[in-house]
């Protein structure tokens, strides 16, 4: 049959009818936009993009299986053409806990999980036929106080008495049970009677109430006592005295010690007023009152190169700017703090909850974590993103972009936990006094 002029114009019209509204559609549906069946309204897509510690872990979205696409020209996977909505994305690797997160996807917006963190499920042996008391370790070298007393480094017994402080496995300092302190170069196999030192300028040992090793400089010791704060050079076998309080104050135990100053608190007896000292350490010159504090001081710890937190004893927490001379309060209920390594970031331990404030982009996190009032500290993990929560006789691990607590994860029972940056590793002591150690992924 013959088609009529006007049936093949209707036909060319219909097929250019066709054609625009296909092209339309294909160029609408390159640009993004999707009907969403459960609402029937046109959305444009967003998207999840993931990174994984393992990088390799499967990977699923609402239980289907996606590709990992981490690769030497990716870091992560982005799952893409997803209408907005909320999604259920879990991380499974053998040898670790499975990950989970609740992804809200918005439109034409990426949802990123770029520090997917899974947690070893196993433990390896750290020190093997040996039951110890303490602990410290560095790069994955392990110096222990057994049971007995011996101090053990490297498989020897190199000296006696309880742990004080340590640099590394450098150095550290030793109590004997009848308080005399000693300080023991552990790459120099040597040792120093500190107490002799200290008692040759006149301070009385066992007036000590804080001993600590220079973090920067592992041949140094510092030293406090209620009237006193004192540098010591075990090499030289030499003290000098930093400062000296006023016959009517005394110094709060605990310094706080970094490259540049020291920092420690006093107080005139019968007041109400705490006072904050610090010495340049550059300059070799220091001030017993810096600036002045309502209460007494509880800890001190440099938050900053030039920031110091001050904890009192009814929780306030202050950040006082030396550069500035400025105090500002942070916190208040805060049984104890932790900072980033780059002093970026701050967690506070509070007797109902977590808060975590970052100073970089003035964002705030608040965590009411089960059992709050049984947690002891908390330390931070290598991508300023989790921290390892200690309790009396277990340790858990907190996502700080986990809002509802979906990977709050026990790690592992133990106790004193000890977090390794270097090797990423954690290391605790399990009931038979027996060191473990849990490896994360890089």
């Amino acid at each position: 049959m013959a088609l009529t002029r006007g049936l093949r114009r209707r036909i060319f019209y219909a097929l250019v009818a066709l054609f625009c509204v296909v092209g339309i559609g294909v160029v609408f549906y390159a640009e993004g936009f999707r009907v969403n069946l459960a609402t029937f309204q046109t959305e444009t897509v967003g998207a999840i993009f993931v990174r994984s510690f393992p990088s390799d872990a499967k990977i699923f979205l609402d239980d289907k299986p996606i590709p990992n696409k981490t690769g030497f020209l990716s870091q992560g996977t982005f799952i893409t053409n997803l209408t907005p909505g909320t999604y259920s994305l879990a991380l499974t690797r053998d040898g670790f806990s499975d990950w989970h997160e609740t992804a809200v996807v918005s439109s034409s917006l990426i949802t990123e999980m770029k520090y997917a963190v899974l947690v070893p499920a196993n433990a390896t042996t750290a020190l093997k036929n040996i039951a110890i008391k303490d602990f410290f370790e560095s790069g994955g070298d392990v110096v222990a106080e057994t049971n007995a007393g011996a101090i053990v480094a490297a498989g020897k017994v190199v000296g006696s008495g309880e742990i004080v402080d340590h640099a590394g496995v450098r150095s550290m300092i030793t109590r004997a049970p009848n308080g005399i302190y000693r300080f023991y170069d552990l790459a120099r196999n040597t040792s120093t009677n500190l107490s002799s030192i200290i008692s040759a300028i006149g301070s009385n040992p066992s007036l000590i109430q804080s001993i600590v090793v220079d973090p920067s400089d592992p041949g140094t010791v510092f030293a406090e006592t209620q009237a006193r704060v004192l540098s010591i050079s075990p090499a030289l076998r030499d003290a000098t005295i930093l400062a000296t309080t006023s016959p009517a104050a005394v110094l709060a135990p605990g310094l706080a010690i970094s490259p540049s100053f020291i920092a420690w608190a006093s107080a005139v007896q019968g007041s109400n007023t705490s006072s904050i000292g610090i010495y340049d350490r550059f300059l070799g010159t220091g001030s017993n009152a810096i600036v002045s504090v309502r209460g007494s001081v509880r800890s001190l710890k440099w938050i900053a190169p030039t920031a110091l937190g001050i904890l009192k004893d009814d929780g306030s927490l202050y950040r006082y700017d030396i550069a500035a001379q400025s105090l500002q309060k942070i916190a208040s209920d805060v049984r104890s703090f932790s900072m980033t390594a780059d002093g970026t970031a701050l967690a506070a331990l509070e007797s109902s909850a977590v808060e975590v404030f970052s100073f970089a982009d003035n964002a705030y996190y608040r965590f009411a974590l089960p059992d709050t009032a049984r947690i002891q500290d908390l330390a931070w993990y290598k991508d300023d993103n989790h921290i390892f929560v200690e309790y009396p006789d277990h340790v858990s691990f907190l996502d700080i972009l986990d809002a509802d607590l979906e990977n709050f994860t026990t790690i592992s029972a133990g106790t004193l936990p000890a977090y390794d940056p270097g090797t990423n590793a954690l290391y605790l002591l399990n009931g038979t006094g027996q060191l473990i150690r849990f490896v994360f992924a890089e």
